[in-house]
């Protein structure tokens, strides 16, 4: 069985239900596993929710297609990829944002 990578992304959004829904379906349907889902008020808005999502990527996949898929659903504002401590992709602990406009 190939390797899986483990990746992490915060996503600000209105209607956080509608979001999820819609996130799970795009994953589900590319075969990515979400393994952990957390949800928070946002601090910038106030119909806004904040949801942080660690998922394992199988090695045929990367996670800026992923991302890219992401800026295509309604009611995400902004995506900011977390660095992995020893990931390749990580950037000396900083993290990647990218604005969904």
């Amino acid at each position: 069985m190939p390797p899986v990578t483990e990746e992490s992304i915060t996503i600000e959004c209105i209607d956080p239900l509608g979001v999820i829904a819609r996130i799970t379906a795009l994953f589900w349907r590319h075969g990515v596993e979400i393994t952990r889902l957390s949800s928070r008020d946002s601090v910038g808005r106030p119909d806004g929710r904040k949801l942080t999502i660690t998922f394992d990527l199988a090695p045929n996949l990367n996670a800026e297609f992923v991302i890219k898929r992401l800026n295509r659903i309604v009611g995400i504002t902004k995506i900011v990829r977390r660095a992995q401590p020893g990931h390749r992709g990580a950037t000396n602990g900083r993290n990647q944002s990218v604005d969904a406009s």
